[in-house]
């Protein structure tokens, strides 16, 4: 028997290399053996490592993707940015422009403020000067008035003499005339004289004690002009007087609250009177729309010299 040992297999694997591979096609434990035996741990790794290879590639595919779709999206928003600093480029050009009117403006205003202010400085100087004038005008002007109020003194003083020296025969004489009276007595005659008749000064007096009237009605009824007592037809009759050169609303109303009130005290009836110079057509229409009575109205003239 033939015995091979390890260097005649290496010679006859030299001679016949195609009998290895045909041995290594019919075994695959033999493919198997001989492969591990060539070939590297490293170089059996390879496909693995391809393999991750080729994931890590896709993956990093992909992330280079989404940077190109992010930089477009940049890229895009960096033009609408500058489209954006190129308006406001613009803005600030027109903004410039405006703002340099408004100082040109402004540099006018303050020229015209400063010629305003002179006028204003001459105008006050002026005022000063009128004021001034004003005040001496007002000066002369009080001088006049207290004047003019010494002589309407003295007119009014002239004008109301003539009148108390006529009230004593003209209103009697007037009444009598219109009232068709008799027995015509002047009770109260204030001007002339401050009584005529005391006994009916204390008749009032009387009337005030017992509350028939009250303080403000005798204070009024000792204060009026005339209280003339006079007889028509047997029925005994008063007139309250108020004598004044020119007759006034006032006059009316006091004339026409004395008469109220006279009547409380002699409990018959009481004419009120008003005489004057000059009665005021308003004064007239004031009477005439009297509520609690009207006054009878006398016009005196004067006798022309």
């Amino acid at each position: 028997m033939t015995t091979i040992n390890e260097t005649d297999v290496i010679r006859i694997i030299k001679d016949n290399p195609r009998l290895v591979f045909d041995a290594m096609r019919e075994d695959p434990e033999l493919l198997k053996e001989v492969r591990q035996a060539i070939l590297t741990d490293d170089i059996l790794e390879l496909p693995r490592q391809f393999a991750r290879m080729s994931d890590t590639l896709e993956t990093l595919v992909g992330v280079v993707s989404t940077l190109n779709d992010r930089v477009g999206s940049l890229e895009a928003s960096a033009e609408r940015t500058d489209a954006k600093l190129d308006r406001i480029e613009a803005s600030a050009e027109r903004t410039d422009a405006r703002l340099d009117r408004i100082e040109a403006s402004a540099e006018r205003t303050d020229a015209r403020l400063d010629r305003i202010e002179a006028s204003a400085e001459r105008t006050d100087a002026r005022l000063d000067r009128i004021e001034a004038s004003a005040e001496r005008t007002d000066a002369r002007v009080d001088r006049i008035d207290a004047r003019l109020d010494r002589v309407e003194s003295l007119v009014g003083y002239l004008v109301g003499s003539d009148l108390e020296r006529k009230l004593e025969t003209v209103v009697p004489n007037r009444l009598e005339a219109v009232y068709q009276l008799d027995d015509i007595y002047i009770l109260v005659y204030q001007d002339r004289h401050p009584t005529v008749d005391r006994d009916f000064l204390q008749t009032i007096d009387h009337a005030w004690r017992n509350a028939s009237i009250d303080d403000a009605e005798h204070r009024r009824l000792r204060d009026t002009d005339m209280i003339i007592r006079a007889n028509r037809g047997g029925d005994e009759m008063f007139f309250n007087v108020e004598a004044s050169s020119t007759v006034d609303e006032d006059d009316i109303d006091r004339t026409v609250q004395s008469a109220l009130a006279l009547e409380k005290v002699v409990d018959a009836e009481v004419i009120p009177v008003v005489i004057g110079y000059a009665i005021p057509n308003e004064v007239r229409e004031y009477n005439a729309g009297e509520k609690r009575g009207q006054a009878r109205i006398f016009e005196m003239r004067r006798r022309n010299r």
